[in-house]
């Protein structure tokens, strides 16, 4: 569908994330890996969605406990 000359999508694929699977995250912080979490990320029916990095981090914080996270985000150059 096209609106103004623009696509328009009507499912945009993007959403809050409400857990994580925290039996891998585990056996991979058990075996000396550091998880690297990107979007997109995957839903519970394998679907790729977009979503904020500010609400994967809460997930992520409220499942593992982290006692660090670190956050890195597209900047402009200087």
């Amino acid at each position: 569908m096209y609106q103004d000359g623009k696509q328009k999508i009507v499912r945009d694929f993007s959403g809050k994330p409400e857990s994580v699977n925290k039996a891998l995250l585990d056996l991979l912080l058990e075996h000396g890996y550091v998880p690297v979490l990107t979007v997109p990320i995957v839903d519970e029916e394998n679907n790729a969605i977009n979503t904020e990095n500010d609400d994967v981090v809460r997930v992520l914080q409220h499942s593992v406990r982290a006692g660090t996270v670190i956050n890195l985000i597209e900047a402009p150059d200087s």
